[in-house]
């Protein structure tokens, strides 16, 4: 063998290497890499939809609790209110039997008590 064909020989390998790595970086590594994009754009779209669910029932629960906490309230109110109003016409009929028992009247009618109890 003469000098000039193994140069050839060499520079023929050392260029088949270079392609086999030009192929490699160029195209292999691409797939690869858009592969496992592929694989991690699935992922974060099913992290981020765990994510919202979770948020959806964390809200629906705050809302939930709000919902009862104002029942409750409103309840109380009623409550209040009936008392008010039962103590008012039991102190109302209390004062009406002092003025039958001392003699005397009161000339004011249910309509008139409703409108002073307004004012």
């Amino acid at each position: 063998m003469n000098i000039i064909e193994i140069i050839k020989a060499a520079a023929y390998g050392a260029l088949g290497v270079c392609a086999a790595s030009l192929l490699f970086w160029l195209i292999i590594i691409p797939i690869k890499e858009h592969e496992a994009r592929k694989g991690y754009v699935i992922e974060a779209r099913a992290t981020a939809a765990e994510a919202k669910a979770a948020e959806l029932q964390r809200q629906l629960t705050a809302g939930q609790l709000v919902i009862s906490s104002y029942q409750e309230i409103a309840k109380n109110d009623r409550a209040r209110d009936e008392k008010v109003a039962a103590d008012t016409e039991t102190r109302i009929a209390d004062y009406e039997k002092r003025l039958q028992t001392a003699g005397r009247s009161c000339l004011l009618d249910p309509d008139d008590i409703r409108m002073l109890q307004s004012q």
